[in-house]
Order: C-alpha cells, then sequence, then structure tokens
C-alpha cells in the first residue's frame, strides 16, 4: 500500500520496496531494518519514502542476504 505525503513524495511499505526492488519481502524487510534502506517510523509501520528508495539504488546498492549481518539500525529512537 503506497501513501502519498505530499506533492512529490510519497512512502512505500516493505512490500512495496520488494516488489519495486525484485526481492522477497524478508529481504527487503532485512534491509530496511538493518538500516542499508533509509525508513521511517509511523505509529507501528515502517516505511520508505520514494525519494529515499530512487537515491539508494542511484547509489548502486546491492541487495543481497548477507544483510542480516550488519548492525542494527542506529536512527531508530531508544527507549
Amino acid at each position: 500500500m503506497t501513501r502519498h505525503v505530499g506533492a512529490n513524495s510519497e512512502l512505500l511499505t516493505i512490500k512495496d520496496v520488494a516488489r519495486e526492488l525484485g526481492v522477497g519481502y524478508r529481504l527487503a524487510q532485512t534491509a530496511i531494518n538493518t538500516g542499508q534502506i533509509p525508513s521511517v517510523v509511523i505509529g507501528k509501520c515502517r516505511m520508505v519514502s520514494r525519494t529515499a528508495l530512487d537515491r539508494w539504488l542511484l547509489l548502486g546498492q546491492p541487495v543481497t542476504a548477507d544483510l542480516g549481518r550488519r548492525e542494527p539500525n542506529q536512527s531508530r529512537l531508544q527507549t
């Protein structure tokens, strides 16, 4: 489910990102949760902005199965 946030911006779900990248849901989820793909949390949903995904793709970052070995996303708020 894609959500529109402004005139030029949209937010993508993990399912949307997986479809865009042509990878499975779990691989996309791991890439997002580890911070390799930039994301934000809105309520209980982790979302990726279309702009952030496009920039990430321009950098030529690979989506590989070794994502689980990376450090957890440091941008999350500690509670």
